[in-house]
């Protein structure tokens, strides 16, 4: 006797964008910035290129501008030191080293020795 297993199913969703200017079907989303305000606007093919059209010769006539560098750390603020990779393998060795659990000198760490050394940490 053969098993009876129902039949896969599938699933699609789709996603129909919606030009915000007149209701039409949009085909990209263009993003827009101003007055150091990001603007996000669905365009069907028409309306983006008109868009793009009427910004051109603004878009000429501007410098363009890198994205704002991370602000530097402010002084008198301590953080905390970060152990590299490296330095918290080799503590773990050692820690299972102190407790009696084998572990090899080389190669990955289980994940087993890892939760064990932070159950104890």
């Amino acid at each position: 006797m053969q098993a009876s297993y129902p039949k896969k199913m599938a699933t699609v969703t789709k996603t129909l964008l919606i030009d915000d200017l007149d209701g039409s079907e949009a085909i990209e989303t263009v993003e827009l910035a101003l007055d150091g305000q990001t603007f996000e606007i669905d365009l069907s093919e028409g309306n983006a290129i008109r868009l793009r059209e009427n910004l051109q010769r603004f878009v000429d006539a501007a410098t363009p501008i890198k994205a704002p560098k991370a602000a530097p750390a402010k002084r008198g603020v301590k953080t905390a030191a970060v152990k590299s990779n490296r330095d918290l393998v080799r503590e773990i060795r050692r820690w299972a080293d102190e407790v009696g659990i084998a572990v090899s000198s080389r190669g990955r760490l289980s994940a087993d020795l890892v939760d064990k050394y932070n159950a104890a940490h």
